[in-house]
């Protein structure tokens, strides 16, 4: 009788940029920093650990698991999960209508994976399944074109030995280009204290703004609120700013009327800070 073929994974990969300004997860960071992330691996671990989705046996008690085993509240793995699905980290579909934890780069890279153990696409999908037959096709014909890795170690092995010289001449130039480097980064850093705090400040509200989708009223509701603590020398800081954003998401779900105007109201009662009290 043949063994039976396991469909969970013991490791998956992670990129090695996921810090980097152009990783997926950059928005999820910026607006609930390590929890995000946290939260995040949590679902990978568990959906790898079955196979291409996780179907928990009971959504609520899954969602209090999460939240002990991250160190958080449940209400903000809601807000988290409910982040990824907008932003397509999951599937949003899977999640609502059958509480899948599912999405296309998932099970991409499960597909990829299980080519190592010599499985088609057409083998390992079924339930929850999202990936097109163009991008099926895609993964089939990538493994299928690629060469005999012991033969291309065997040339690699010789080109090695020839850029080894090559790599010794260039050690030198290399230094001193990391000199220059060093010496025009401590220059930059003389630029005036204040003139760089308030250009970075204001590059950073934008950055944090268009990460966590503050958008119309309540976006220039925001602004006036940093102007009202500006003028009376409170400038509030980016963690501050990620603060409010999260606790008024906590207030009022998705009224963005309600958010603009817990935030005028800070301004008219002259507060540094914003009451989510309705």
């Amino acid at each position: 009788m043949p063994r039976k073929v396991r469909q969970d994974l013991s490791y998956f990969t992670l990129d090695c940029d996921i810090f980097s300004s152009k990783s997926s997860l950059k928005p999820l960071m910026r607006r609930f920093k390590a929890d995000g992330l946290s939260v995040y691996i949590h679902i990978l671990c568990d959906v790898y650990g079955t196979g291409y989705y996780f179907k928990p046996d009971d959504y609520e008690d899954y969602l209090f698991e999460l939240a002990e085993d991250c160190g958080i509240t449940v209400e903000k793995v809601q807000l988290i999960i409910a982040f990824m699905a907008d932003r397509t980290l999951l599937d949003a579909f899977s999640l609502n209508k059958n509480t899948a934890f599912t999405s296309h780069g998932i099970q991409k890279r499960y597909a990829e994976a299980m080519k190592g153990r010599k499985r088609s696409v057409a083998e390992i999908k079924g339930e929850y399944w999202l990936l097109t037959e163009d991008e099926e096709a895609e993964i089939d014909t990538f493994y299928k074109s690629q060469p005999n890795a012991n033969k291309s170690e065997k040339i690699d092995d010789k080109s090695e030995k020839i850029d080894d010289k090559s790599e010794i001449y260039n050690t030198t130039e290399q230094n001193r280009n990391k000199q220059k480097e060093t010496e025009l980064k401590s220059d930059d850093k003389e630029v005036s204290k204040k003139e760089e705090t308030n250009a970075y400040a204001r590059e950073s509200y934008e950055d944090i703004f268009d990460g966590c989708g503050v958008t119309g009223d309540y976006r220039d509701a925001f602004w006036a609120f940093i102007q009202h603590c500006n003028m009376n020398k409170r400038v509030p800081t980016n963690d501050k700013i990620y603060d409010i954003i999260v606790r008024l998401d906590f207030a009022y779900q998705n009224d963005d009327s309600a958010k603009a105007e817990a935030l005028k109201r800070a301004v008219r009662g002259g507060y540094f800070d914003v009451k989510e009290n309705k």
